[in-house]
């Protein structure tokens, strides 16, 4: 039986780990990386050429200098192609330090479509070489020979948000880095914050969240299952403008403000002494005044008019 060869077809789409292609042709990659013979899917490309053993580069796609060895600019998160045209010198991704090599995230493929990555990748004359620049990339890297001589700058940016898109559902897996987005702590005449980042529809974050500033909002709510922490490793500071009040069950139990607090205190001790509901059997005080006189019996006895009291019975009896 003659084998067939065809593409691959599914009239209810296709899901692996990390792709997935729904029956709408919709398509979902964990990444995407060019390192084929044929048209190029890349954000940009170069072409690399050898004039009197100093690069030169040339692209359709951006705007690079006629001289040897020119500057060019990456954007963090964009891939990048050379087709590679040399002779006596061979085409390396070259450190911060212009000296050791930059592995990370390139390709190459032969002119025999053998494909190799990583430091395998380095040190080519002919074929295309991609490189996927990533998030944490330098600010500064180099292209150059082997020993760096010669060599050209490349400077890293990180990628400008422009225009008004929005999206109706953006769900981000994995390790994401989002370098470009900075939110001014500042806010508009009706309290709105004013950003780059804008969520109009409020934002749910499933798992903990970690601020290194600091969170300025109408309300916080802890309406989770359990019991809500509030955790500190320093002090905690409640500072209000007018008052606080305590709330629970929905019955304001009081209120903490400048004049005093309306919290009331029972049933529970002051150095160990029972106060409340509860009737302590016996109390020991250091000093104490009895202000009034005894009126019944199981009064506390006032001394002035014990004394008194014992002064006119003793001049009466004559004791």
């Amino acid at each position: 039986m003659a084998i067939e060869y065809r593409q691959f077809e599914s009239e209810f789409g296709y899901k692996s780990p990390g792709f997935t292609v729904d029956n709408a042709g919709n398509v979902v990659v964990t990444s995407l990386q060019y390192v084929g013979g044929g048209a190029s899917s890349t954000s940009g490309d170069y072409s690399a050429t050898e004039v009197s053993g100093n690069f030169r580069l040339a692209s359709d796609d951006f705007t690079v200098a006629a001289t040897d060895n020119p500057s060019i600019e990456f954007t963090r998160g964009t891939s990048y192609s050379f087709t590679l045209t040399l002779s006596s010198i061979t085409f390396n991704l070259i450190n911060t330090d212009g000296t050791t090599l930059y592995n990370v995230g390139i390709a190459h493929t032969a002119t025999d479509d053998t494909i190799t990555t990583g430091a395998t990748a380095q040190g080519k004359t002919t074929g295309k070489l991609v490189i996927s620049v990533p998030a944490d990339a330098p600010a500064t890297l180099y292209y150059g020979d082997a020993d760096g001589t010669p060599k050209g700058t490349i400077t890293v940016v990180d990628p400008i948000v422009t225009g008004t898109g929005s999206f109706s559902d953006l769900v981000v897996t994995g390790s994401t880095a989002i370098q470009s987005l900075a939110v001014n702590a500042t806010t508009d005449s009706t309290g709105i914050g004013i950003g780059s980042l804008v969520v109009a529809g409020g934002a749910s974050v499933a798992k903990d969240m970690f601020v290194g500033g600091t969170i300025t909002a109408t309300g916080i709510n802890a309406n989770g299952l359990g019991v809500a922490e509030f955790k500190a490793g320093t002090n905690i500071v409640l500072d209000a403008g007018n008052k606080i009040e305590v709330i629970i069950g929905s019955t304001q139990i009081g209120i903490v403000g400048p004049a005093g607090s309306t919290v009331p205190v029972t049933a529970t001790t002051i150095n160990g002494t029972t106060i409340g509901a509860t009737t302590p059997s016996t109390a020991a005080f250091t000093t104490a005044t009895v202000t009034s006189s005894p009126t019944v019996n199981n009064d506390i006895s006032n001394k002035k008019y014990v004394d008194s009291t014992a002064t006119s019975l003793a001049i009466a009896l004559g004791i």
